[in-house]
């Protein structure tokens, strides 16, 4: 499957690129209740955010296999990271739930991969019942350096 999308996508403009991973856009369906701040900090840190539900999966995969370092919300948005090459880095927005494919995804496939945790978000905080977390920027960034 990846040499035929190899194929049919750009890697080339992919090529070392750090991805943010975002589900802002996902019906709503993000959990963190700053994602708009998360966004903004990982742009000014040269991210470029994707939003997959919006790509077609060849550029997903293209996305995917030519990033060098890949950050998310724990979920399927990361899942793609199947795609990515071994050495790439890959920083899961925790969530605090137990999910252990993303663990068991980059031990078998050789990517680095660093929790990053994010809080629960206080009361009246943010964007509604659904947005459960904040992850504190100064959080965001210190694993921002390690990555």
């Amino acid at each position: 499957v990846g040499h035929r999308l190899a194929g049919a996508a750009s890697l080339t403009a992919h090529r070392g690129q750090r991805l943010y991973v975002s589900r802002r856009k996902w019906h709503n369906k993000s959990f963190l209740a700053n994602g708009d701040a998360v966004e903004h900090a990982v742009k000014q840190r040269g991210f470029a955010i994707i939003y997959p539900e919006e790509l077609s999966f060849a550029e997903q995969y293209a996305a995917f296999a030519g990033a060098s370092v890949i950050v998310g919300e724990d979920g399927s948005g990361l899942h793609n990271s199947i795609f990515s090459k071994p050495g790439t880095r890959i920083g899961i927005i925790w969530l605090g739930r137990s999910n252990p494919l993303h663990v068991m995804t980059a031990n078998a496939l050789g990517h680095h991969l660093l929790l990053i945790p994010a809080v629960e978000k206080p009361a009246g905080h943010g964007r509604g019942r659904k947005a459960a977390s904040i992850l504190p920027l100064d959080v965001l960034t210190a694993a921002l350096d390690l990555l």
